[in-house]
C-alpha cells in the first residue's frame, strides 16, 4: 500500500513558491529595519544541511531554495523551465538547454559542468540516488547543453527536483558525507545565513542578484516548536507568518480563524508497506499479494490521515506515467483465503 499525502498548512500555500509569495498579514519588519521577515513555524529540527546524507523533507525544500534545479513545478505540478530553459526526449535521450545568466553565490556561472557533475555524484546520496540512476551517460557538447542516455525508458527524469551543486566546491571536498557546509554556495533565490540562525531557528536572506523573481521577502526564518497544538497557539497570537506542516486536529481548530488561512494542498509524499524479501514466506508472491487483499487502504486513510490522502499504486504521480495494475488487491478477505488455498496454504497453516 502506498498513499500520497496532502501536506496541512496555515499561511504557507507552498514553500516552492515562496519567491513570490506574501505572508498572512504580508509579513512582519520585527527589528531589520524595515525588512519583510516572515516567520515559518516547524515541528522538528533538521538532521543536517548536506546535500548527500540528509533525510528530512524539510531540507530538501530548503535546497530547493538555495540552489537551482533543472525544473520545477507549477501549481498542479507539472515541470515547467527553471534553469532549463527547454527540453526534448527521443530514443531515450533526453537534452536540457540551460540559462546563461545564472550565477552561484560565489560569482561563478552555472554551467552543464555542474549539471553532469551532481547528477553523476548524486546516485550516492540518500535522497536523490533512485531518480538519479538509469544513465549510461551524461555528456556536456557546451556549457548550456546537457545529454542524458539512459539505460531504458525513464518516467521519473521530471519527477523530483535535484538541486544543481557547485563542482567547484564541492568536488573538492574530500568526504561528502561528512561534509557539513558552514557557508552554503548555491544560485537559488535564497541564501542560508548563519549569522541569522541560531537558538532553534534556521534564516535564509532574499538573493538580490537572484536571475529570476527576487523575494519580496527579505529574511526567512524557520523556527522548532515543541508540537503542533504550540505551532497552533503561535499562529493565533501572531508569533509566526505559516506553518511548515500541522495535524488534522490543528486544522480544523483553526479553520474559520479571522486573519489565519489554512488548507491542505498536494505533494509527492507518499508511504508504503514494504515486504522483507529476505524472508522465507514474504519471498513468496501469493503470500504478499494475500496480505495487500487483507489491508484496507481506505481505513487507514481515515483513521492515520484523516482522510488527507489517497490510495496510490506506485510511486510515481506524473500524468502519463501512473502506474495503474489491473489487480489493485483492494481489501478483499475471501479472496486472500482463496489465493492461499489454491497455493497449497491450508487453514492449519495460515492465519488469514
Amino acid at each position: 500500500m502506498k498513499n500520497t499525502r496532502n501536506r496541512i498548512v496555515a499561511g504557507l500555500l507552498a514553500l516552492l513558491l515562496m519567491f513570490s509569495m506574501t505572508a498572512c498579514g504580508g509579513g512582519s519588519s520585527g527589528d531589520g529595519g524595515g525588512e519583510v521577515i516572515f516567520n515559518v513555524a516547524t515541528s522538528g529540527g533538521y538532521d543536517t544541511f548536506n546535500f548527500f546524507t540528509t533525510e528530512s523533507s524539510m531540507v530538501y525544500d530548503w535546497l530547493n531554495i538555495t540552489y537551482d534545479s533543472l525544473i520545477t513545478y507549477d501549481e498542479d505540478y507539472n515541470a515547467i523551465p527553471r534553469v532549463a530553459t527547454d527540453w526534448t526526449e527521443e530514443d531515450n535521450v533526453w537534452t536540457f538547454h540551460l540559462r546563461d545568466d545564472v550565477y552561484f553565490s560565489d560569482g561563478e556561472q552555472l554551467t552543464s559542468a555542474d549539471v553532469k557533475w551532481t547528477y553523476e555524484n548524486a546516485i550516492d546520496s540518500y535522497m536523490y540516488s533512485l531518480h538519479a540512476s538509469g544513465f549510461v551517460s551524461i555528456e556536456c557538447p557546451d556549457d548550456f547543453t546537457v545529454v542524458f542516455t539512459c539505460e531504458n525508458a525513464k518516467p521519473d527524469m521530471l519527477y523530483q527536483i535535484i538541486s544543481i551543486l557547485p563542482e567547484h566546491i564541492w568536488s573538492g571536498v574530500e568526504d561528502v558525507f561528512n561534509y557539513e557546509p558552514n557557508e552554503v554556495i548555491g544560485s537559488g533565490p535564497f541564501i542560508y545565513s548563519p549569522e541569522r540562525s541560531g537558538n532553534g531557528s534556521i534564516a535564509f536572506v532574499k538573493n538580490a542578484d537572484y536571475w529570476g523573481d527576487v523575494p519580496v521577502i527579505d529574511v526567512l526564518v524557520f523556527t522548532e516548536y515543541d508540537n503542533y497544538d504550540a505551532i497552533a497557539q503561535a499562529l493565533k497570537l501572531g508569533e509566526v507568518d505559516a506553518a511548515y506542516s500541522l495535524e488534522k486536529t490543528q486544522l480544523d481548530s483553526l479553520s474559520g480563524t479571522p486573519g489565519i488561512e489554512a488548507g491542505a494542498y498536494g505533494s509527492f509524499d507518499f508511504e508504503y508497506m514494504g515486504y522483507n524479501l529476505l524472508d522465507e514466506l514474504c519471498a513468496d508472491k501469493t503470500i504478499r499479494h494475500a496480505i495487500d487483499y487483507c489491508v484496507d487502504k481506505e481505513l487507514a486513510v481515515e483513521m492515520s490521515y484523516g482522510g488527507l490522502a489517497e490510495v496510490a499504486y506506485g510511486a510515481v504521480s506524473n500524468e502519463g506515467f501512473i502506474y495503474t495494475p489491473a489487480e489493485k488487491r483492494d481489501l478483499d478477505i475471501a479472496k486472500a483465503n482463496e489465493l492461499l488455498d489454491n497455493a497449497g496454504y491450508g487453514k492449519s497453516k495460515r492465519t488469514v
